[in-house]
């Protein structure tokens, strides 16, 4: 790596008028790589977290001058200045005295960020949105920008990379990216009534179906991740993650709701017949309306001991029908979505 770092400002006290910083035969080095949080992309089938290199950023170090003059007595600080290349990696190479101590510090750039802004029509693919945020390389425990401080000798060689977050980002500043993927998958359920029964007793069953091509979106550390329910109602996610025994709690699950047109709700009405006899027989009402994620469902941690082979966490997500508001009640037969309250899901 072939970075110039110039020494770009000395104080101007008449002690320092006398230190030539250049005269100081010993060197250190301190290098590292700059990176970014870039946001989220769908890559073979995995919805990925983006951390890209930050190339063309400003990286200023300063070091103190009393460590640099022979009897400590120069004040202020001396300044260089490097560019990160297009790897993001920056360089400076310094004189140095026994424990001199220096700061780096990574200025702020724009880039641009993607987010999940759903998933695509016709397959898994994601759509996104593309927005240029300033990023500010902070410490988790900081709220302003932040720098690093290393003590160094003669020869060292120090290494100190820096991860950027664009503002409100939540990605950990002090850690390299997630080392692992946790798979997990929702599947989802459609309601559908069957009729069921004898000539003599008629009765209609409630029963949920797996249904495909929907959009199921989950929001997690402060990221929303998609996938569509494939033709066993399976919609798979693949979320980075630290450790390789891992626990997610999303905070939100949802499903996109969707038109469904001439639902069929099967009820049995009975009566009396002129001669006193029981008559049963299935009235049927065909209504348009959406499904929507129930408020029904519950909420959801999945876990996984990290085992190989060990089973994939599943949660199952119902989707309830809604006739459209323009229905009067005599047209619904009194269609009552809260009755799949405690409908359970039978698999095969």
């Amino acid at each position: 790596m072939a970075i110039l770092s110039v020494a770009v400002m000395f104080s101007c006290s008449k002690e320092q008028s006398s230190l030539d910083i250049y005269s100081i035969p010993t060197k250190a080095t301190i290098k590292g790589t700059l990176c970014y949080d870039a946001g989220i992309d769908y890559v073979n089938g995995e919805y990925v977290q983006l951390i890209k290199s930050a190339s063309g950023v400003k990286v200023v170090l300063s070091v103190s001058n009393s460590d640099l003059s022979p009897d400590g007595n120069a004040k202020g600080c001396t300044y260089f200045e490097t560019i990160s290349d297009g790897n993001g990696n920056y360089a400076f190479v310094i004189p140095v005295l026994e424990n001199t101590d220096v700061t780096i510090k990574p200025c702020s750039f724009e880039r641009d960020y993607i987010s999940f802004d759903g998933v695509g029509e016709d397959g898994p693919e994601m759509k996104s949105e593309t927005k240029l945020y300033t990023y500010t390389y902070k410490t988790s425990s900081s709220s302003s920008s932040s720098s690093k401080s290393q003590t160094v000798s003669p020869n060292d060689l120090i290494v100190e990379d820096f991860i950027y977050n664009y503002e409100g980002g939540n990605l950990n500043p002090d850690k390299d990216k997630c080392d692992y993927i946790a798979e997990f998958e929702i599947y989802v359920w459609e309601p559908y009534y069957e009729k069921v029964g004898t000539i003599d007793f008629k009765s209609v069953a409630m029963k949920f179906e797996e249904v495909a091509g929907k959009n199921v979106i989950i929001t997690y550390g402060g990221k929303k991740y998609g996938a569509k329910s494939d033709s066993d109602g399976c919609a798979k996610f693949y979320i980075p993650v630290d450790d390789k025994a891992w626990t997610i709690a999303p905070s939100i699950i949802t499903v996109e709701g969707y038109v469904y047109e001439d639902f069929e709700y099967h009820k049995v009405e009975s009566e009396y017949g002129q001669y006193g006899e029981w008559i049963q027989e299935f009235k049927t009402y065909i209504m348009n309306g959406t499904m929507e994620y129930s408020q029904y469902n519950t909420t959801k941690t999945f876990t996984f001991s990290g085992i190989e082979g060990d089973e994939i966490p599943t949660h199952d997500v119902k989707m309830i029908f809604k006739p459209f508001d323009s229905y009067t009640s005599s047209e619904t037969g009194n269609y009552d979505e809260s009755e799949w309250r405690y409908v359970t899901i039978e698999k095969d």
